[in-house]
């Protein structure tokens, strides 16, 4: 283990790596972004992402992670926020490596909603919450383009201090 402080994220739109990466520089931490081969793009992703995230599905295709999360003290997820949820890629992850973490800090990207129903979710799992961190990011625009997340950046820090 070269560091003691693990970030996993799963980005759609690049908005939720961007802040993972501020995230793991600031706290000279190790990254681990998940790689989920599930088509979450187009009319039939669309579906199935909203499929997904309404009955708490899981991925079937996750690809095989780098780093073991129980060789860390500390844990850092994000994702971005889905309905009342967290994205099924992050949710696998979570549900598979429940025997190796006890707690994490959660960070959500989100265009609109409520952090309460995530909160509980993440609580349900049987996980210690010790923070979460809700940063607008807008909603996703058709052409491809990263919507204008603004300057996230002091808020995210003033989170970090607490970690």
């Amino acid at each position: 283990m070269s560091k003691e402080t693990l970030v996993v994220f799963w980005s759609f739109t690049g908005s939720t790596k961007e802040v993972a990466l501020e995230t793991a520089r600031h706290l000279n931490a190790d990254v681990e972004e998940l790689v989920d081969k599930t088509n979450w793009t187009g009319f039939a992703g669309s579906l199935n992402r909203a499929a997904k995230a309404t009955v708490k599905g899981c991925s079937k295709r996750l690809e095989p992670t780098k780093f073991d999360p129980g060789n860390y003290k500390k844990i850092i997820i994000l994702s971005p926020f889905w309905g009342p949820t967290v994205t099924p890629t992050v949710r696998t992850y979570l549900k598979d490596n429940k025997a190796k973490i006890d707690s994490i800090w959660l960070i959500v990207t989100y265009g609109y909603s409520s952090l309460d129903k995530c909160e509980r979710e993440i609580k349900d799992m049987g996980y210690v919450l010790n923070g979460i961190l809700g940063i607008k990011t807008g909603i996703s625009r058709k052409d491809g383009q990263m919507p204008n997340i603004g300057d996230y950046k002091p808020e995210l820090h003033d989170f970090l201090k607490r970690i």
